[in-house]
């Protein structure tokens, strides 16, 4: 967190209800059984302090033998296109109604990754191993108070 203080300037939380903090960050570690399949955070309806932007970070702690990559797209669906493509009853993308990924990231020990929450992206199985990292959210809404800073959560 300082680190990222001294790179961004002061970090806030954003708060609900006004009573309680969100985290910064959180640890989180993934197994053999996680699946994240294509999608885009379009948060701005759930977390109004997103504003224009929301970036992904995730610093890595542990990573897997196999598998386990980040893979992003330079592409973003409207809400209209998005429903189309969406797989059925679910959130994500079904991956056969959209471009191949632009680029596909190791998530290394001690490697940060940031990447732009509002388009594709995805997690692939881990096939052998497991990845531990911290994550959360990055926020910069140009429209606000300068002195509210980037926001982070988790």
């Amino acid at each position: 967190m300082e680190r990222l203080e001294a790179s961004l300037g002061k970090l806030h939380r954003p708060v609900i209800d006004g009573k309680v903090a969100l985290r910064p960050l959180t640890a989180r570690r993934y197994n053999r059984s996680f699946v994240a399949p294509p999608h885009q955070d379009e948060d701005a309806h759930r977390y109004p302090w997103a504003g224009e932007s929301q970036l992904g970070i995730s610093l890595g702690l542990i990573s897997p033998k196999a598998g386990g990559q980040i893979r992003v797209w330079n592409d973003a669906y409207d809400p209209d296109a998005y429903a189309e493509r969406r797989l059925k009853d679910r959130f994500e993308l079904d991956e056969s109604l959209i471009p191949p990924a632009t680029r596909a990231l190791d998530c290394e020990a001690g490697k940060l990754v940031i990447i732009n929450a509002r388009k594709i992206h995805a997690i692939d199985p881990i096939t052998d191993g497991a990845r531990m990292s911290i994550s959360g959210f990055l926020s910069v809404n140009p429209a606000s108070d300068p002195a509210d800073g980037v926001r982070i959560w988790s």
